[in-house]
């Protein structure tokens, strides 16, 4: 008798575990599909236009990610993959920052004089 206790509770026991193994499975794969769907949508080309003027923005601009690399010439447009468009909003995020911290802390230095 309690060996037919042990049995049925060894079998609930591999039942739960399969389950369990079941559904991690579905998550990863589920992981997986999202992450291959992104990666589709990065590579996805787009058209961009970089500003051009006769000062500071005339020369291409050099853009690398990975082991991709591109240089594209200011002023026309080109078409990339995504992911090289949202390294250049990334940048372009970035400069801005920058310059509004600079701003800020040149700001808080004149205000301390």
């Amino acid at each position: 008798m309690a060996e037919t206790k042990n049995t049925a509770r060894l079998e609930k026991e591999i039942a739960e575990l399969k389950a369990a193994l079941n559904q991690k499975e579905i998550a990863e794969a589920a992981k997986n599909a999202a992450v291959r769907a992104n990666e589709e949508y990065m590579k996805k080309p787009v058209t961009i236009k970089l500003f051009k003027d006769n000062g500071r923005y005339r020369d291409d601009v050099y853009v690398s990610v990975n082991d991709r690399s591109f240089l594209i010439k200011r002023g026309v447009e080109v078409t990339v993959p995504r992911f090289i468009e949202q390294a250049l909003k990334n940048s372009l995020s970035q400069d801005e920052y920058v310059a509004s911290l600079v701003e800020k802390l040149q700001s808080d230095y004149e205000k301390s004089i």
